[in-house]
């Protein structure tokens, strides 16, 4: 992993746990492996595209991705719970939002609901999808 993912990643999970409110998140602030039976989140950062955005020696480099956040609902929580959890991601990573990234800055391009969706154990999971991108200046060895 570059500094520039590593950057990415530390300020999308720092900034997920701004937003969460004291709500658990899987591999943070929750053991991976342990299903509570209140509302908890899971995320992962998946990586779109990757490219020069100027050329030579002091050119720039973009990475783009989207950032999905899983709210996680028990069968014995109220579903009102959930649904105001992914009112509050939705308003927190909202367009133009600019996220601290190391030297850098992660840029929101905007953030998208999912519908609702039931598992084998009854939880309703409902994905926020966040679209976001990073440019960094190049760095040659």
């Amino acid at each position: 992993m570059n500094n520039l993912t590593s950057d990415v990643e530390v300020a999308l999970r720092a900034s997920l746990l701004a937003a969460a409110g004291g709500v658990p998140i899987i591999g943070v602030n929750l053991p991976v492996g342990v299903e509570p039976q209140e509302v908890y989140m899971s995320r992962a950062v998946l990586y779109t595209d990757r490219r020069a955005v100027s050329m030579g020696d002091g050119g720039e480099d973009e990475l783009r991705g989207i950032f999905q956040v899983d709210i996680n609902s028990p069968p014995e929580v109220d579903l009102s719970t959930g649904s105001k959890i992914v009112d509050r991601i939705l308003d927190y990573f909202y367009a133009g939002r600019k996220l601290a990234a190391g030297s850098g800055v992660v840029y929101v391009r905007r953030s998208v609901p999912s519908s609702e969706r039931r598992g084998d154990t009854g939880t309703v999971t409902k994905s926020v999808s966040v679209y976001w991108f990073s440019r960094s200046f190049r760095r040659l060895p």
